[in-house]
């Protein structure tokens, strides 16, 4: 059995391969069925002749679907899942009254990623007489020239609203690391956008493992995160690339303490009862294991 993720160069070498030696073949789709340049990817082909298609979101497996009629009884709608245990809940220190909300984002510096329009939000929420700090976990991948492009914007953002002592880059950093970031924090931000060329998240790893650590989040609704996030349950959710909305559902778990609380709680429940691997993995293997079984 041979498995492929997205379906790029490894993707499409991975489909030869199962070909060229008989073996039953999978694929994991995240967002890259929908870029311009999908066609000569071979996607309908790679996505006919799969024995398995794991859609990591309900959207995708609809937009799968769409592009392939016959892989939607093949697919497997599988989030990508988190080890809960290694984001834990716990006890935030407590934030003095008139002190900056304490935000947080973790994610590669991407176009998608939509970290301007999170820029544009902190201006406003200053404006209104709501402080905030920021730091940003995370950045771009060698060679990703939309990556540096991204970064450059973020820079001249950050330096145009003067927020300069008010955000902070941190780079990659470890998961130990990662973990005491979310720990500082008041707030998990995701503002992700849909790029021009059709780009968008997925259900963000990064976001789980926020709410596993029991943080409350705002979120743009793009992509697969309402599929994570259900508004006033586990965060406030808003509209994409909307920096006045973004601002004012932060202001609002900023200043309604109790329902950032409950919200953090209910994300914490989320995180361990949909998208720990214990739960989300069992049947991909039992899926792979009957067409090994079959293929034997």
């Amino acid at each position: 059995y041979l498995h492929g993720y997205f379906f790029y160069e490894g993707g499409l070498a991975a489909h030869l391969a199962a070909r060229l030696l008989d073996l039953p073949r999978g694929v994991t789709c995240y967002a890259d069925h929908q870029l311009d340049d999908w066609d000569l990817k071979a996607v309908p082909l790679q996505l006919g002749s799969a024995a398995l298609v794991v859609a990591t979101s309900r959207r995708i497996a609809a937009e799968v679907a769409a592009l392939c009629p016959a892989a939607a009884s093949r697919t497997l709608v599988k989030p990508n899942a988190i080890t809960t245990a290694a984001f834990p809940q716990a006890p935030r220190p407590p934030r003095a009254a008139g002190e900056p909300i304490r935000l947080v984002t973790v994610c590669r510096i991407d176009p998608k990623k939509g970290l301007p329009v999170l820029i544009e939000a902190m201006a406003e929420l200053e404006r209104q007489g709501v402080p905030s700090r920021l730091e940003i976990v995370g950045g771009t991948e060698p060679g990703s020239a939309a990556g540096e492009r991204s970064l450059a914007e973020l820079v001249a953002a950050i330096a145009r609203h003067g927020l300069l002592g008010s955000v902070e880059q941190l780079g990659w950093r470890s998961e130990r690391e990662v973990v005491a970031a979310l720990g500082r924090a008041d707030l998990f931000v995701a503002p992700a956008i849909e790029t021009a060329a059709g780009d968008k998240d997925g259900i963000p790893t990064a976001l789980l493992e926020a709410m596993s650590s029991g943080l409350p989040v705002v979120a743009s609704a793009a992509g697969s995160i309402a599929e994570a996030i259900e508004h006033g349950v586990e965060g406030l959710l808003v509209a994409p690339d909307d920096p006045g909305a973004l601002a004012a559902a932060i202001a609002t778990l900023a200043r309604d303490r109790e329902l950032a609380h409950a919200c953090g709680e209910r994300a914490a429940a989320t995180a361990r009862a949909r998208f720990d691997v214990a739960v989300c993995e069992g049947e991909l293997a039992a899926r792979i294991r009957a067409l090994i079984r079959a293929g034997g």
